[in-house]
């Protein structure tokens, strides 16, 4: 009975013709019509599901989210929830949250996501739910959740290799790639791309192949190999042309445009951003819009036109901030430093900076790109077995409770050695730091006439009333007398210590330049100025403060 009102050979044979067809709009369209036409005259459930499937995803194709969308909702409308419409429903539902995040409702789209990784999970169905799991960890990823994402994809990667499956592999690996981009481990991504592009040329998986093409184009952007970018950016564009699938192919030419403008052909990069923003506006994809006016803020940065470029650098902010998409606000921070900067506007741009560097220092940490490496690495399953049964070997001896106190107290011996040293070696430094400085005050006196440093902001300081000078990223930041504002600078520390080596000044920190006329007291591990500001020191730079006190109070 199920088999006379679910499907019969012709939906089977739409169906198939459908999967050769995945890429191309047009046919998708042609078949899913005659797929309803046919299930609305049998009264076929598989028929209304997949027709409005293959209606949804030709709109998707074409760059109409909204309508695919309307499509994807009506084949919804046709779930009975019995075993045989799960694995479709879960595709409605799946692209139906895709195209949300086309249109900026990635919070709607992760609803829908997180509702199937639970639904699967309680069918007990592992492909699904495995399936669900990478979908899902897109949308934590994209919120700069990287620990959770990663431990979603090692789940999904746990279960297809449980199963015996590496088929379905091939979007994991896409979106691990993506997430070691965003970690900018963008050697290891490429890697990682073409590991799953040759499983997807293994399988005949041309979906995936071209989207693993579009990628390494973009990698190759960043990589500074934009010829490379040209060729897969190219390669992709020319299949989703030739397939009617008007979204696909302008991502692609976002990536052909990206390579002209970093191998300097502005004008060539202009025509084809130009030709994706009418794409994205007629499609409403924000998030890819905002992507562009990030892209056309660096290419009329690059033209020195900086006034328009500012303004879309405005444009992509509001856009990243309003869809919360982390990664794509911290590239945009940093673009925008650049921009005022050469506006002269150094200040904003030191903001800007920090900005970048605090979503930095919260989402790209070395641990989530070494568990990333750790995935990739556990799946290349060729001597998986022998490398568990090594680990488990290895994991027996350890553990030994003999071997473990014996380790331990032979560490706590040399940890107590090594402290005695240190702390005996770190005394005498201390005294003979002290000597040198007290020496160095007493010839300090015999001032020599006042340098001027003339900075590029156009700032003019007096170095005989410059305290201290500490580096934040590109730019250096001058603390002077009575002024608790410092002057802001684009320049490195290690060129700024060049130009004031003969003026009585001493790096003390990978990240601090000292006038030694303002240092009071000197400790193990800092130092205090006149003013009684605390500055690090660092043991690295000790021997060469002690070296630069002598040289210049024998000089003196």
């Amino acid at each position: 009975m199920l088999a006379q009102t679910f499907t019969d050979p012709v939906i089977e044979g739409y169906v198939q013709r459908a999967r050769k067809n995945t890429n191309n709009s047009d046919s998708l369209l042609v078949i899913g019509n005659k797929t309803i036409a046919h299930a609305k005259k049998h009264t076929l459930q598989k028929g209304f599901l997949e027709g409005y499937f293959m209606l949804g995803y030709s709109e998707y194709l074409k760059g109409d989210f909204r309508e695919a969308i309307t499509n994807f909702e009506k084949g919804l409308e046709y779930d009975r929830d019995i075993p045989e419409t799960h694995p479709i429903t879960y595709r409605l539902l799946k692209n139906k949250a895709v195209a949300l995040v086309r249109l900026g409702k990635p919070d709607s789209a992760q609803a829908i996501f997180k509702q199937v990784v639970t639904i699967t999970k309680e069918r007990d169905d592992p492909k699904n739910h495995a399936l669900a799991l990478s979908d899902y960890a897109i949308g934590v990823k994209n919120k700069g959740n990287y620990d959770k994402a990663l431990d979603l994809y090692q789940q999904a990667m746990y279960i297809w290799d449980s199963l015996g499956v590496d088929r379905y592999k091939t979007s994991v690996l896409l979106n691990i790639g993506l997430l070691q981009n965003n970690l900018k481990n963008h050697k290891q991504s490429v890697r990682t791309y073409h590991q799953g592009l040759d499983l997807a040329k293994k399988h005949s998986i041309d979906r995936d192949i071209y989207r693993f093409y579009n990628n390494l184009a973009v990698n190759h952007n960043i990589l500074k190999q934009h010829d490379s970018a040209l060729y897969y950016g190219r390669k992709a564009a020319a299949f989703y042309k030739a397939n009617n699938s008007s979204g696909a192919e302008t991502l692609a030419n976002q990536n052909i445009g990206k390579a002209f403008m970093y191998l300097n052909r502005q004008d060539s990069a202009d025509v084809y951003f130009d030709k994706v923003e009418k794409e994205y506006k007629k499609s409403e994809a924000k998030a890819r819009l905002g992507e562009l006016f990030y892209l056309k803020s660096l290419n009329h940065h690059k033209k020195g036109e900086n006034p328009i470029a500012l303004a879309y650098s405005d444009s992509a902010t509001t856009i990243f901030k309003k869809l919360t998409l982390v990664g794509n606000l911290k590239d945009t921070y940093e673009a925008r430093a650049m921009v005022l900067e050469a506006l002269g506007n150094f200040k904003e741009a030191n903001k800007y900076i920090k900005a970048a560097r605090k979503i930095g220092d919260e989402a790209y940490k070395i641990e989530s790109v070494e568990k990333l490496n750790e995935i990739i690495t556990k799946y290349e399953v060729e001597k998986k077995d022998e490398q568990i049964e090594n680990l488990h070997n290895q994991k027996s001896f350890y553990i030994s409770t003999s071997f473990l106190v014996g380790l331990i107290s032979l560490v706590l011996f040399f940890i107590v050695i090594i402290f005695w040293v240190r702390n005996k070696k770190s005394k005498k430094e201390l005294e003979s730091l002290r000597e040198q400085l007290e020496n160095y005050s007493k010839v300090a006196a015999e001032e020599n006439s006042p340098t001027l440093l003339h900075l590029k902001s156009k700032a003019v300081v007096n170095t005989k009333e410059l305290l201290y000078i500490k580096s934040d990223g590109h730019y250096l930041e001058f603390y002077t007398q009575g002024n608790s504002n410092p002057e802001i600078d684009r320049n490195t520390l290690k060129e700024m210590n060049e130009r004031l080596a003969t003026e009585g000044f001493a790096q003390i920190h990978k990240s601090y330049l000292v006038n030694l006329d303002f240092i009071r007291i000197i400790n193990s591990t800092k130092l205090m100025l006149e003013d009684g500001t605390w500055l690090p020191l660092s043991r690295t730079y000790k021997p060469r403060l002690k070296e630069t006190l002598l040289h210049t109070s024998e000089k003196k």
